[in-house]
């Protein structure tokens, strides 16, 4: 990345922390009644938790809006905050993939084979998968209590990383959930990037 990009890329990552911050006041003090959750009022990370389960389009379905104007600025903040997001995600698998085809061609010159460019794509999906999938799901498994099974959290995981969140598997914890949401929002990216890499070699064979 250039200076440039990069600056642009620190702008938009600051721009959206402090825009889901924002936005956790905002809807927690809106929402802030006895009957917005089942185990009482909103705490700001409810707040923060309902802002990232929006812009990252997964939206599990355990925060939900109650009052009228709560709903009415979502309609607008959110939308914005997916567009923000997005921008800063689409920067970062720019950089990934420059990174891919650099690297590529290094390893091009030295072995002259287009099988060297599949093998580095399923290296990538194995780390990733390793990373986004069995890493999160190991840490979720072993400190987080909830009596689920290893196989429940891998589907929450899948869950979170399709942006699917169809909410039969939920971690009640909002800092946790904000985590593995974010995280798994990149996961979905890296993969995302590993696709483009993979149809730039089609094509290019």
């Amino acid at each position: 990345m250039t200076a440039n990009k990069i600056a642009i890329f620190v702008g938009l990552f600051v721009l959206t922390i402090l825009y889901v911050f924002l936005g956790g006041l905002v809807f927690t003090f809106i929402e802030n009644e006895d009957n917005a959750l089942p185990y009482g009022k909103w705490e700001f990370s409810d707040g923060v938790y309902y802002v990232i389960q929006g812009i990252t389009t997964i939206g599990y379905g355990d925060r939900l809006c109650r009052s009228g104007l709560g709903k009415t600025i979502s309609m607008g903040y959110i939308p914005l905050g997916i567009l923000l997001l997005f921008s800063l995600l689409f920067l970062f698998s720019n950089a990934l993939l420059s990174w891919f085809h650099s690297f590529d061609q290094k390893l091009q010159k030295s072995e002259r084979s287009k099988f060297v460019s599949f093998g580095l794509v399923l290296f990538a999906v194995i780390v990733a998968l390793l990373m986004f999938w069995l890493l999160p799901a190991v840490i979720i498994y072993t400190f987080y209590d909830d009596n689920w099974t290893f196989f429940e959290t891998l589907y929450f995981v899948y869950a979170t990383i399709i942006t699917a969140g169809y909410g039969d598997y939920v971690i009640r914890s909002s800092i946790w959930c904000s985590i593995a949401m974010i995280y798994e929002v990149m996961g979905a990216t890296v993969f995302l990037t590993i696709a483009r890499f993979s149809f730039g070699i089609l094509e290019r064979n």
